[in-house]
């Protein structure tokens, strides 16, 4: 009788902690910095796929990371090498065209031959949650396009077969892994505790 009083107890406890954990924890607005997945087709030989992610200050629309691993593209029989453009290989510009317009954010310099990324972001509407990454783009007479330029200037720009897409990454917030944690090592003591009796 006394186990399955203090098996009782404990588990009265237990819950008792856990909510008085959940009501004293606060709430905590919505991080602004959100991981957003890039994806698209290039226009060489392969249909190249264009994939990466780019980190978001989602109330102020600034770019804050980005990590793109262009694979190797062909241009009929002539190879050219691909480039890995994260903040520790590649140089950032970003213009920032004003409202109803567009944001060219260029990534420059990465390695093995100074390989070069352009990407046309329509400007952000606050917060930002996702979007169209766009082919090409004329603005005052003058053409920008999203793009990939392996080394030497004298080698192919390979632009986008259409639009690409911009959207959040799925990723658990860490309450999720929390709650998930508890959950589990509450089935385990409660496994061991009638495990006893």
């Amino acid at each position: 009788m006394t186990g399955r009083f203090q098996c009782s107890a404990l588990r009265s406890l237990s819950i008792f902690g856990l909510a008085m954990f959940c009501w004293l924890t606060p709430v905590r607005p919505a991080q602004a910095d959100t991981i957003f997945d890039v994806s698209g087709t290039f226009d060489d030989t392969n249909s190249t796929p264009l994939a990466g992610t780019i980190t978001l200050n989602t109330v102020t629309g600034a770019i804050d990371g980005f990590d793109f691993d262009i694979p190797t593209m062909t241009n009929g029989s002539t190879i050219l090498a691909g480039a890995l453009f994260t903040p520790a290989t590649a140089t950032v510009s970003y213009d920032d065209f004003g409202p109803a317009a567009f944001v060219d954010f260029q990534l420059f310099g990465a390695p093995p031959e100074g390989e070069e990324l352009f990407l046309l972001i329509p400007t952000p509407t606050l917060p930002y949650t996702g979007g169209e990454l766009l082919q090409e783009v004329t603005y005052e007479g003058q053409d920008f396009h999203t793009g990939y330029q392996s080394g030497v200037q004298a080698n192919p720009f390979f632009e986008l077969t259409g639009n690409g897409t911009i959207a959040p990454a799925v990723t658990p917030e860490p309450s999720s892994y929390l709650f998930l944690g508890l959950g589990i090592a509450g089935i385990l003591l409660m496994r061991r505790r009638t495990s006893h009796d």
